[in-house]
């Protein structure tokens, strides 16, 4: 009788072994793939940055030619280049409240 008490409590202890061993792998599982996932964050969060530089770059330049052509337009006495001045500024306009959208 002691001899099936040990068998049982033997073959318990190697279930439960077996059992932690699968939730074992389950676990790195799990924590590979919240670093694959922690990786992913990071990545988007860069490019959402790159993004955010390259849009307060182009607000920059947008800006510039806008000013540059706001003065010209003011000093220029011919209308085809004040038409033309016109025109470079109601399109940088457009640019500048696209990015800001």
């Amino acid at each position: 009788m002691q001899y099936i008490i040990l068998i049982l409590l033997v073959l318990i202890i190697v279930y439960l072994v077996i059992l932690l061993r699968k939730k074992e792998i389950q676990l790195r599982e799990g924590q590979a793939q919240m670093s694959r996932m922690q990786e992913q964050i990071e990545q988007t969060i860069q490019t959402s940055n790159d993004i955010k530089a390259v849009r307060d770059e182009i607000w920059a330049s947008a800006n510039t030619i806008h000013l540059y052509a706001a003065l010209s337009d003011e000093e220029s006495y011919s209308v085809s280049i004040k038409e033309k001045q016109s025109e470079i500024i109601r399109l940088t306009e457009k640019i500048m409240r696209q990015i800001h959208k």
